[in-house]
């Protein structure tokens, strides 16, 4: 990794040598270049305000987007499916702090999970590797058992390739935890971008406690987007 990015930025540090810009300077004199380049150029035009940090850059770009999502779900063996729409790692300002939403409701009514989580990444949020501990409130309803209040848990995120294009997650939480109502529940996630725009992912989940347990598998479309 760091002589993939001395690769990168290799050409950068040639052109400061030979064209000394300073923070703030104009870039049009200092490289004598049409003006019309500068100004179509995000780059460019940073780099003459200030001199970023890359290696700061990447660890902290994002390695996710975020995502809106829909997604068909089937219980067990049961032949009542589910449809879930959601939003997902909803990025708050610069805090390392994302928020997830979703709702799931079965086509008989039946069986409903209304979800709502924020996660605190631990790391960098550019990291391949990252760890968040999980706090929200959930709410669910099935033919066996209802189950409503406080989620904590636990992400761990292996990001295989940057921008979300592919990854894995796994998550565990409990709903209303130490009490005797407690429920477990366990998520694992996996994700491709077949474009830059649309990614597909399976969903994994159980839910365990000392009363009932339930699987589920989905298959989620996802528009990115940041």
């Amino acid at each position: 990794m760091p002589k993939a990015i001395a690769y990168l930025a290799s050409p950068i540090v040639v052109l400061l040598s030979v064209f000394p810009v300073n923070a703030n300077s104009n870039l049009v004199e200092e490289l004598d270049i049409d003006p019309a380049i500068v100004e179509d150029s995000p780059v460019l035009q940073r780099w003459g305000e200030q001199i970023p940090d890359i290696l700061d850059d990447i660890r902290n770009d994002p390695s996710f987007k975020t995502r809106v999502q829909l997604g068909y779900f089937q219980q067990g063996s049961s032949d009542n499916p589910s449809v879930e729409i959601g939003v997902a790692d909803l990025l708050l300002g610069n805090t390392g702090i994302t928020a997830n939403l979703s709702y799931r409701d079965s086509l008989s009514r039946d069986r409903a999970h209304w979800k709502s989580d924020l996660a605190y990444s631990l790391f960098p949020l550019g990291n391949y590797v990252n760890v968040a501990p999980v706090v929200g409130y959930h709410a669910i309803t099935t033919p066996n058992f209802s189950e409503q209040g406080l989620n904590l848990g636990l992400q761990v995120r292996f990001v295989l390739s940057r921008t979300g294009a592919a990854e894995i997650r796994l998550t565990q939480s409990f709903i209303d935890p130490g009490q005797a109502s407690e429920l477990g529940v366990t998520n694992l996630t996996v994700g491709y971008a077949i474009t830059e725009q649309i990614r597909l992912s399976v969903e994994f989940e159980t839910q365990r406690s000392s009363f009932a347990n339930e699987n589920y598998f989905g298959l989620l479309t996802e528009w990115q987007f940041r």
